[in-house]
């Protein structure tokens, strides 16, 4: 039993070993299969690529038996399949071919190689690849390609004829050309017009390499070459050697050519000396230009297409603060210089119009406020040129220190004008005063003071003399006002009055810082005293809840520039700075406070003479004042008057009394009033008098009483002959003539020259008899 069940066993396994043989046997048959099947899906897709192939496709046996032939040969046979199969070139196309074919599959046999061949059939040309049929490693047949490649021919037969023709132009063409074998840099061939143009014959010249004639390093003509014949660039610029030494600057054009079956490069040469002399010269006048542009005083920008800025010199940076690369176009330009969005727009309407239908070369100019990097302002003239379309060249010079001198010569022009409309007011004022001070002068002295209208005289008189008192002012600001110039020390009239001031401001502090050794100055001291006391009632008036006030002198050297606005002489002066702790001013104040009457005051606390009457003061002596003030930071005058060389002298004025006295006097005014009351004046005082209306008929008096006449109290301002003129004919006749000017306007201008040519004093109109009296008694003593 045992043993039946092991054979049983057995007999299991082996079947177990068959069935695996079986799945074995049958993976093996499916392999084979699927390799069957890729094979021949193969061999149909390479029969397709062989069957759509234009080029002619064949294989033979070993007796040049066509094996297989794809659709194209078939067409150049104009046969089917069957009916080539199996048969040689001998029978299907003419001997003498049917040999050269069997010759060349012979060759590619027998040497184991790829045989490639050209061959024309009748107007047709042919290009053949043969090669040897293996299997494992014997031969046994041979395969072919023949490709159609008649217009590949054709077309080098027709570069060909080209190049005869390129060639005869190279060498008749008057164009220096040579060709040049980019690969060693040998010159292949040359014209006439090189060997000309070199100096070495044509055989010489293809003796030679290029880098025997250019002057760059070898390596750069290399690269150059190498460039050319890439077709990265075309044109170069080198310098070229002659054969007498000389080396001239040439323009190449070189492009890759083929001549004669090579690539060669064919070079055309012109000679640019002439041009790089040129253009040297135009770079040196551009350097030129460049050292002024970067020389120059003011700025200039160079805008292109595009609204770029192409070009900033240093006054640019200068000027504006910016680096040129900080401003790249004029968008950028106008936002940072003029922030401000209307400014800015008014600013870009203006150059529009400007440039609207500008030509190039016209020019356009404006000034603008602008605002630097810095933060600060400045006024900027902005003289813009158009260069070409959309091309601008804009000149910015800096005038804001032009402006601010322009600006204050405008002011002392307008205050020069208000000057003299003040002082021929004043002149006519004082006129009309004389006229009423003369009388009730006269009437006061002749009535006793018990008497009912001696208190209203006396309060007409003081109020005549309020109304001179601001004539005096209008005089003063019209620079008409130096009575009495005397070389003085200004400390001792700046102390004497900050005292008298302080005395009774006792809420206002006073700082005082005086310089020692100071020069003197000729100056009216009455004057001075008045503009040191309208100064400080004004800073007194700016600080209502009191403050300090700080007083200070100094002598400084004016330099030619300081003084020019002023229009005064450079040299040294007298700094007086009067600074207040008050309010201050804002600008538009600032630019009004020395017109006469104009005043922040309410209309009964002032004038509005004070600040106007300092100033024409100042400017009567030869000096001048600026202002300094902001709003809360209080106000800095300060007064610059010429120094002197002269001795100070003491200050002695005289008291003035009726004297009366004796003599004849020639009195001469061309006003009937004036005339009238001081005729009178001089009777009650016990003279003697002729009286004159004009200039011509004092002449005649003086002429006929010359003798008899003691003094002759002439007005200065006459209709037909003048004062000066009237005082010239008075010293003919007599030389040693007393004259005593009288007149509305005070000693300035035209009465200082005639009182420098020997007058012997001065009156200023509306006068009382007690300044009558003193003046005609000091100049008889």
């Amino acid at each position: 039993m045992d043993e039946n069940n092991k054979t049983y066993q057995e007999l299991i396994e082996e079947i177990a070993q068959l069935k695996r043989k079986l799945k074995d046997i049958e993976l093996s048959v499916a392999i084979h299969e699927k390799r069957e099947n890729a094979l021949s899906h193969d061999l149909e897709r390479m029969e397709i690529l062989i069957n759509i192939c234009p080029d002619f496709f064949y294989m033979k046996d070993l007796a040049f038996r066509y094996q297989l032939i794809n659709a194209a040969n078939l067409r150049y046979f104009n046969l089917n399949e069957d009916e080539v199969l199996g048969k040689t070139d001998i029978d299907l196309m003419p001997v003498e071919a049917a040999t050269r074919c069997q010759e060349t599959d012979r060759q590619a046999i027998d040497e184991k190689r790829l045989v490639v061949s050209t061959e024309k059939v009748g107007d047709k040309y042919y290009e053949t690849y043969k090669f040897p049929v293996f299997d494992k490693e014997r031969i046994i047949g041979v395969a072919g390609i023949v490709r159609d490649i008649t217009d590949h021919m054709l077309s080098e037969i027709a570069l060909r004829e080209s190049e005869e023709k390129f060639y005869k132009l190279f060498q008749n063409h008057s164009a220096v050309k040579l060709i040049i074998d980019p690969d060693t840099g040998s010159i292949i061939d040359a014209n006439d017009a090189a060997a000309n143009f070199y100096g070495w014959s044509i055989e010489d010249l293809k003796k030679m390499h290029i880098y025997q004639i250019n002057q760059l390093p070898k390596e750069k003509v290399e690269t150059c070459m190498k460039a050319a014949e890439r077709g990265l660039k075309k044109s170069f610029e080198f310098k070229h050697l002659k054969a007498d030494g000389s080396v001239c600057d040439v323009e190449v054009f070189s492009n890759k050519i083929e001549f004669e079956l090579k690539s060669v490069l064919f070079s055309i040469i012109h000679d640019i000396t002439p041009r790089k002399q040129a253009e040297e010269a135009i770079l040196k006048e551009k350097e030129k230009l460049k050292t002024l542009s970067e020389k120059a005083p003011f700025a200039m920008v160079l805008i292109g297409n595009g609204d770029q800025i192409i070009y900033g010199n240093n006054k640019f940076t200068e000027i504006f603060g910016f680096e040129p690369g900080e401003i790249k176009d004029g968008k950028t330009w106008l936002r940072k210089m003029f922030p401000e969005k209307e400014y800015r727009r008014t600013v870009v309407s203006a150059w529009i119009d400007d440039f609207k239908d500008a030509r190039p070369g016209e020019r356009k100019t404006r000034i603008f406020n602008v605002t630097c990097k810095d933060g600060t302002q400045k006024v900027i003239s902005f003289a813009s040129v158009v260069i070409d379309a959309g091309e601008y060249l804009v000149i910015c010079e800096d005038i804001t220190e032009t402006k601010r001198i322009e600006d204050q010569l405008f002011k002392a022009q307008k205050m020069e004008s208000i000057g003299t409309l003040a002082g021929g007011i004043a002149h006519d004022f004082n006129n009309l005063l004389m006229g009423i001070q003369g009388y009730v002068s006269l009437m006061l002295s002749e009535i006793d003071p018990s008497h009912p209208y001696y208190a209203r005289l006396t309060a007409i008189d003081e109020q005549i003399k309020s109304g001179a008192s601001l004539t005096a002012q209008l005089l003063g600001f019209a620079r008409a006002g130096r009575y009495d110039v005397k070389p003085t020390n200004i400390n001792d009239i700046i102390q004497k009055i900050s005292l008298l001031f302080a005395k009774t401001r006792k809420e206002i502090v006073i700082n005082r810082k005086y310089a020692k050794k100071l020069p003197s100055v000729e100056v009216d001291r009455g004057q001075m005293e008045q503009v040191f006391m309208n100064l400080l009632i004004n800073a007194w008036q700016a600080m209502p809840g009191g403050g300090e006030i700080y007083l200070e002198t100094d002598s400084v050297m004016i330099d030619e520039k300081m003084a020019f606005p002023f229009n005064i002489k450079q040299g040294k002066y007298i700094k007086i700075s009067i600074t207040d702790t008050g309010t201050g001013m804002d600008e538009k104040t600032k630019s009004r406070i020395f017109e006469p009457f104009f005043t922040t005051k309410e209309m009964d606390r002032g004038t509005g003479l004070g600040l106007s009457t300092v100033y024409g003061i100042i400017e009567g002596h030869k000096g001048f004042i600026n202002v300094y003030s902001e709003p809360g930071h209080g106000t800095t005058f300060t007064i610059y008057l010429p120094a002197s060389d002269r001795e100070i002298e003491e200050d002695k004025r005289p008291i003035e009394v009726i004297k009366k006295g004796e003599g004849t006097i020639l009195l001469v005014d061309d006003e009937k009033a004036v005339l009238n009351v001081a005729e009178a004046m001089l009777e009650s005082l016990g003279y003697k008098v002729y009286a004159a209306e004009n200039g011509q008929m004092a002449i005649d008096i003086f002429k006929e009483r010359h003798k008899e006449i003691d003094i002759v109290i002439m007005d200065m301002i006459m209709p037909g002959m003048s004062g000066a003129e009237t005082f010239d004919r008075l010293q003919d006749i007599k030389r040693d003539v007393k004259v005593v000017l009288s007149s509305g306007y005070s000693l300035n201008g035209e009465a200082n020259k005639i009182m420098g040519k020997g007058c012997s004093g001065f009156l200023q109109k509306p006068f009382g008899l007690e300044t009558l009296a003193s003046k005609i008694k000091e100049i008889l003593v």
